[in-house]
């Protein structure tokens, strides 16, 4: 009986593993979905899952990533790891302290600010420190890419408000209030 209980929770709960949008940002996504071309025959079938899957897919807008895990740095073939040597104390300590959690939110000024700082100097640092801004960047999706602020581009990239995937039933939400 208890795992009944448990799977009939799970299913009426479905929805809190998805995104949840304010009022404000379900009026935005609204008036964005009515203005493209391309959704309007999705929107006359009250075909949500097409709505969500163009949402879902990725724009042209560069993006900061919310995390970078430090692993995927390394595995960078930018990253030249002969020079983690010729840091000082106190750079390697930063280096190390940026990473304590075993990623970094290059999103935040302050933590791209610190790449910077650690990497910066010889060409070859310039080189280590635009290899790890370049992989802390994407392609933001249609969704996160109508809430983000910025140019958007590999030069200056946005920074998300919203970040995830949208579901069906949160499009029904959005469209049909």
């Amino acid at each position: 009986m208890k795992y009944i209980i448990l799977i009939l929770a799970l299913l009426f709960s479905i929805d809190s593993f998805g995104l949840t949008l304010t009022t404000a940002q379900k009026t935005t996504l609204r008036n964005d979905a009515l203005a493209q071309p391309s959704l309007q025959t999705c929107i006359a079938n009250i075909d949500d899952t097409c709505v969500a899957n163009y949402y879902n897919s990725n724009s042209t807008v560069v993006v900061w990533k919310s995390s970078e895990l430090e692993s995927d740095i390394y595995n960078e073939p930018g990253f030249n790891w002969t020079l983690i040597d010729g840091l000082t104390q106190g750079k390697r300590d930063e280096w190390n302290m940026l990473f304590k959690q075993g990623s970094y939110n290059p999103s935040q000024v302050n933590k791209r600010n610190a790449v910077i700082d650690i990497w910066s100097g010889t060409a070859a640092k310039l080189l280590v420190q635009t290899a790890i801004l370049n992989v802390s960047q994407r392609f933001a999706t249609n969704l996160e890419a109508l809430f983000a602020t910025g140019n958007g581009t590999n030069t200056s990239p946005s920074t998300m408000s919203v970040e995830g995937t949208i579901t069906p039933a949160e499009i029904s939400t959005a469209l049909r209030p």
